[in-house]
């Protein structure tokens, strides 16, 4: 499916990592939360990484939100997902990319913000 061009420069509305691969890397043990993102999350959601994890294998392409190219993380792509339903209790706002050594970076995992 073509992108269809989001108007904010740097933001596309595709996902750039397949969700497949995402998931596959999870399953292979081949990913990182950095210690902030776990102490934020557990703080937040009180979620340990295995409740994080679970929480991304849950994802769907439906829950895609957008990517972003600009700015973090140093070597590319921010995929965000912002599932419409609860999963494992909270609506949530997660954001990950695969960096250069084939590792799934999960770079937040937290409560979605209520709109105004």
């Amino acid at each position: 499916m073509a992108s269809k061009g989001n108007k904010r420069r740097g933001v596309q509305e595709d996902p750039h990592y397949p969700l497949d691969e995402v998931k596959q890397l999870i399953s292979d043990g081949r990913f990182k939360i950095p210690h902030v993102t776990q102490l934020k999350t557990r703080r937040e959601l009180g979620w340990t990484v295995r409740e994080v994890t679970e929480a991304i294998l849950m994802l769907t392409p439906q829950d895609f939100h957008k990517r972003d190219q600009e700015g973090k993380p140093p070597w590319g792509v921010l995929d965000f997902y912002k599932p419409k339903r609860k999963i494992k209790g909270e609506l949530v706002y997660i954001h990950f990319s695969i960096n250069d050594e084939d590792f799934l970076i999960i770079d937040s995992c937290h409560k979605q913000e209520r709109s105004r």
